[in-house]
C-alpha cells in the first residue's frame, strides 16, 4: 500500500477539483462558462465590478442566447419591478438591445390553471421585456394511461371491509421476504394477482408491490383524484369518491373518519413502496405538506362578562377574568367591542398578566416582538385583571441575582372615545369596583418607589418574585415563533421513518434533510435542533432507566440510575454531544462499527465516558435551576430527594417540638430548595 503524505493528498484533491469546477474568479473571467447560474443579487453585484462586466458580459456579447429566470411567480410588486429593471441592465452588457434578439423563459409551478393564460402571458411580458406567445404546462397522466386498467375486486369484498381492514393491517418490516406479504395483502388483493406479482417481482419487494398494486381500483381513484388538483389531507379521508361509500356518522352528528384516516396512511405507506424500478417514480408518487403556524401570542379581551368568555366547568367556582380569547392579535374584541390586549404568564407559578403600549397621546399599540426592545421601554404596562391569583415567596433567583423589588398596585382606566379605546393612568391605589359603561380599570403593578408615572415590562413577578435572566424573561409571552414546533414535528417525523437499510438491532440509518432560507437560520436551527433532539432522547432514556430499576413502590437510587444509563449508553449507538472536538456527536460503544475507526474507543474509554454523561443527565435533570420548567421532574414523572437518616430527623423534630412526619416533610423541602437551586452536584459528572 502506497503512503501518500497530508500535502500530496491536498494537491491531488486540487488537481481532481479543478478539472470539474473553477476555483477562484479570475478563471471565470479567463474562460467564462457557457452556462451562468445565479441569483438576483449576485447578478447585480456582478454587473457593478467592471471587471466582470468586461471579462463575463461584454465578452458574451456576440453569443448569448437564453435567459431563464425560475420561481417567476415570486417577483410581484416592488421586488418584481426592480428585478425587471436588473434584468434590463443585464440585457444591455451583453448587447441585447431589441425584442426578440433572445429566447426568454419563466418557469413556475404556482401558476394556477389555463384560465388565467392571458394573464400570464402579460405579466412575462413586462417582467423581461420582450413577447411571450405561450404557457406550456405539464399534464398529469390519469391512473389508466399510466398504469393500464384496473382488475375486478371479489364481489363479496365490499368497501367497508376494506377500510376497516386497511386501518388494521399490519405491514412486514423492510427487507422481509414477499411471502410474509402474502397474508396481510390477501384480504384486499385476489390471490392470482399476489401470485402473478410475484412471478414478476424477481425477489424484490418494490417491484412486488407494483405488480401487486397497480391494478388495484383504490389505487387508480386515489391517482385520479390527487392528478387533477392537491387536496387537503381531511377531504380525500372523507372522500366517497376515493371509498366508494359514505364514512359512518357519530351520534353527535359529526363524520366518524377514524379507521378511514388510517387507512389512507396505510394505503399511502404501501403505495409509495411500490416501484417498476429504482429509477422510476412509486406507485404512489404523493408529496405531502405539512403545514403550520407559530404561536405569535395569545390575546384576551379584558371585558370578563363578555359573551365570548371561556367557563371551565371544572372550575366553576372560580372568577372568571377575561373574554373571549384570540391567537392573532386583535384591537377590540369581536364579541362584544372592549379592549384586547396581549397575554403572558409567570414562568415559576403561572399568574397571568396583561400587557399593552401607551403612548403619550394615550394611544394604546402592540408590544414590541424582541426581548431586548421589551426591557426598560417605560411605555409598556403589565396589568391584571383583579388582584393577583395567589402570592408566594420564590427562593430562587434568576441568572441576575437581585434585591427582591416589590411591586405596589395602582389604576389603569380604559376608555372609550371617539377614535377608540385610550389608556389613562391614575395614581390612586387599585380597588375592585364597578365602572361606567365604556371604562373598564384594571391593576396596574408598578415598582415600588417609582418616582415618575412611566410603565415597566416588570422583571419580577408580583405573585412569587421569580426574576429575569439576562436572556429570558420572568413573565413569559405565549410566543413559540418557529423553531420549537418545527423540531417537535420533526422529531415525530423521524419517529415514523422506517430504516432504509438493515442495521443492528442498536443503530439507525434514518435521516431527514431540513431547510431554511438562509445560512444563518439554517446553521441555528441544525444545532439547536440536533440539541434538542439528544436532551428529549436523553429523557427518554432516562425514564426508561427508572423503570427498569425501581423497586415494588417506585422508588430507586440515584447510582442504580446511572448504572441502567451507563449499559444503555454502551450498547446503543446514540451521536453524543460534547464540547472536546474529538468526542464530539460519537458513540460510547466500545469499538463502534458505526464511527470511523479513528474515531472509535476501547472498552475503558468508553465506560468512563458513558458514566460522566450518565452523572451529567441526572444533575441536569434534578439539580439545575434554569432547566426545571422542562425537566420530568416539572412534569411531575420523577423526582429525586435525599435519604434523610433517622437520627436527622428525630434531631430537628426535637429541636422543633414538631413529629417525626412533620420534621421528615420539613427536611425534604429544605433539601429539594438547596437542590433545585444548583449548589448540589455528582462527583465525576461530564
Amino acid at each position: 500500500i502506497e503512503s501518500i503524505k497530508n500535502e500530496e493528498l491536498i494537491d491531488k484533491a486540487i488537481e481532481k477539483t479543478s478539472k470539474v469546477q473553477l476555483l477562484s474568479r479570475e478563471e471565470m473571467w479567463e474562460a467564462p462558462p457557457h452556462i451562468l447560474i445565479t441569483n438576483y443579487s449576485m447578478l447585480e453585484h456582478m454587473l457593478i465590478r467592471p471587471k466582470e462586466r468586461e471579462k463575463i458580459f461584454e465578452a458574451s456579447v456576440n453569443t448569448f442566447k437564453m435567459l431563464v429566470v425560475d420561481e417567476a411567480h415570486t417577483y410581484d410588486g416592488a421586488k418584481g419591478s426592480e428585478v425587471s429593471m436588473l434584468l434590463e441592465r443585464f440585457k444591455a452588457s451583453v448587447g441585447v438591445e431589441q425584442k426578440g434578439k433572445i429566447r426568454c423563459i419563466a418557469t413556475s409551478a404556482s401558476l394556477g390553471d389555463a384560465s388565467v393564460d392571458d394573464k400570464v402571458i402579460a405579466f412575462a411580458g413586462e417582467f423581461f421585456g420582450e413577447t411571450f406567445s405561450q404557457v406550456i404546462r405539464g399534464q398529469r397522466l390519469n391512473a389508466k394511461d399510466r398504469l393500464g386498467k384496473p382488475y375486478t375486486l371479489s364481489a363479496a369484498l365490499t368497501n367497508e371491509e376494506i377500510i376497516q381492514y386497511l386501518s388494521i393491517i399490519e405491514l412486514p418490516q423492510q427487507g422481509s421476504p414477499i411471502s410474509s406479504w402474502f397474508d396481510p395483502l390477501s384480504a384486499i388483493v385476489p390471490e392470482q394477482q399476489l401470485k402473478i406479482a410475484e412471478s414478476q417481482a424477481d425477489s424484490d419487494i418494490h417491484k412486488f408491490l407494483w405488480f401487486a398494486l397497480k391494478g388495484h381500483p383504490l389505487i387508480h381513484r386515489l391517482i385520479n383524484i390527487l392528478c387533477r388538483e392537491p387536496k387537503p389531507w381531511e377531504e380525500i379521508v372523507r372522500s366517497t369518491e376515493l371509498w366508494g361509500v359514505n364514512l359512518p356518522i357519530k351520534l353527535d352528528g359529526s363524520v366518524d373518519d377514524t379507521d378511514a384516516e388510517v387507512a389512507l396512511a396505510h394505503l399511502l405507506q404501501i403505495g409509495t413502496l411500490g416501484r417498476a424500478n429504482p429509477d422510476d417514480l412509486p406507485l404512489l408518487p404523493v408529496r405531502l405538506h405539512l403545514l403550520f403556524r407559530s404561536l405569535e401570542g395569545l390575546y384576551a379581551c379584558i371585558n370578563p362578562k363578555c359573551s365570548g368568555a371561556a367557563h371551565d366547568p371544572i372550575y366553576s367556582d372560580r372568577e372568571v377574568r377575561y373574554g373571549q380569547l384570540y391567537l392573532n392579535e386583535k384591537k377590540t374584541c369581536e364579541c362584544c367591542g372592549s379592549p384586547v390586549l396581549e397575554l403572558g404568564s409567570c414562568s415559576q407559578c403561572g399568574q397571568g398578566y396583561v400587557f399593552t403600549q401607551r403612548q403619550d397621546s394615550g394611544e394604546l399599540e402592540s408590544l414590541p416582538r424582541s426581548i431586548q426592545a421589551l426591557k426598560d421601554n417605560t411605555k409598556i404596562y403589565t396589568l391584571t385583571s383583579g388582584n393577583l391569583d395567589s402570592v408566594t415567596e420564590e427562593e430562587e433567583m434568576g441568572e441576575d441575582e437581585e434585591e427582591q423589588e416589590s411591586t405596589t398596585l395602582k389604576t389603569f382606566k380604559f376608555e372609550l372615545q371617539k377614535h377608540g379605546w385610550i389608556g389613562k393612568l391614575s395614581d390612586e391605589a387599585f380597588t375592585n369596583k364597578v365602572t361606567p359603561e365604556n371604562e373598564f380599570i384594571l391593576a396596574w403593578h408598578r415598582k415600588k418607589n417609582d418616582g415618575d408615572e412611566g410603565g415597566c415590562y416588570l422583571n419580577r413577578c408580583a405573585a412569587c418574585g421569580a426574576g429575569t435572566g439576562r436572556t429570558t424573561l420572568a413573565i413569559n409571552r405565549f410566543v413559540t415563533y418557529t423553531d420549537g414546533p418545527l423540531e417537535a414535528m420533526l422529531d415525530s417525523l423521524f419517529e415514523l421513518l422506517p430504516e432504509t437499510e438493515k442495521t443492528d438491532k442498536n443503530s439507525s440509518k434514518r435521516k431527514i434533510l431540513t431547510f431554511s432560507d438562509g445560512r444563518q437560520d439554517a446553521a441555528f436551527f441544525a444545532s439547536d435542533y440536533q440539541r434538542t433532539h439528544t436532551e428529549m432522547l436523553y429523557r427518554q432514556m432516562l425514564w426508561q432507566a427508572f423503570n427498569q430499576v425501581k423497586n415494588t413502590e417506585g422508588i430507586t437510587s440515584v447510582n442504580q440510575v446511572i448504572h441502567q444509563l451507563k449499559a444503555d449508553f454502551l450498547e446503543f449507538y446514540i451521536p453524543h454531544p460534547d464540547r472536546k472536538s474529538d468526542v464530539n456527536y460519537k458513540s460510547y460503544r466500545p469499538n463502534d462499527p458505526e464511527e470511523e475507526p479513528k474515531d472509535r474507543k476501547n472498552k475503558i474509554d468508553a465506560e468512563d465516558l458513558a458514566q460522566k454523561r450518565a452523572k451529567e443527565i441526572l444533575v441536569k435533570e434534578f439539580a439545575l435551576y434554569f432547566n426545571r420548567r422542562l425537566t420530568l421532574e416539572a412534569f411531575a414523572l420523577l423526582t429525586c430527594h435525599i435519604e434523610l437518616e433517622k437520627h436527622l430527623i428525630e434531631s430537628v423534630a426535637g429541636k422543633f417540638e414538631i413529629s417525626n412526619d412533620e420534621a421528615q416533610i420539613f427536611l425534604t423541602v429544605i433539601t429539594d430548595i438547596i437542590r433545585r437551586t444548583g449548589i448540589v452536584s455528582i462527583e465525576g459528572s461530564s
